[in-house]
């Protein structure tokens, strides 16, 4: 063979040995486009979270405010209208669901209880036994004062369903 030939031969089958600097690219280009993929995904799923946090509290939070209001009117104003109750009772209807166990039987039983009993004793007032009428003034005022102490105890019940943490 001549020896030009030769030589060439000799360059091209190094050539083909070497791989071709694509190959490389392609080789590192693939993992990064998975990588990036993944931080992606991992971004929309932490969005996705906080966005149902976000849609929790807002819910949450209209519960807790219909309960302040109510325990507001009552302490402020010495009575509750039926619709200031009708409210609070529609206002904590889904209560069960968006807090645990525990708020939701404070609110529908423990809470509910003594507002009824609120009522009562107001009802009560006009009554023309007077030793009948002096009971409930005074049951009444207890009443009055667990109702206020019940801000401190919503928020500790409430607390932990309202905070945002990311």
């Amino acid at each position: 063979m001549h020896p030009a030939h030769q030589l060439i031969a000799q360059q091209i089958s190094s050539a083909a040995s070497t791989p071709h600097w694509t190959v490389y690219i392609t080789a590192v280009v693939v993992p990064v486009v998975a990588l990036i993929a993944a931080w992606i995904a991992f971004r929309q799923s932490q969005i996705a979270r906080n966005k149902l946090k976000l849609d929790l509290y807002d819910k949450r939070i209209a519960i807790y405010d219909v309960v302040r209001k109510t325990l507001g009117i009552a302490t402020s104003h010495g009575k509750l209208t039926q619709d200031d109750e009708v409210e609070y009772l529609s206002g904590i209807r889904t209560a069960q669901w968006l807090f645990g166990p525990e708020v939701a039987e404070y609110l529908t039983k423990t809470l509910w209880h003594k507002i009824v009993d609120f009522s009562l004793h107001n009802a009560m007032l006009s009554s023309t036994d007077r030793e009948e009428r002096s009971k409930h003034i005074h049951a009444r005022a207890e009443t009055i004062k667990w109702l206020v102490e019940q801000y401190d105890e919503l928020d500790k019940l409430c607390g932990p369903y309202l905070r945002l943490k990311h």
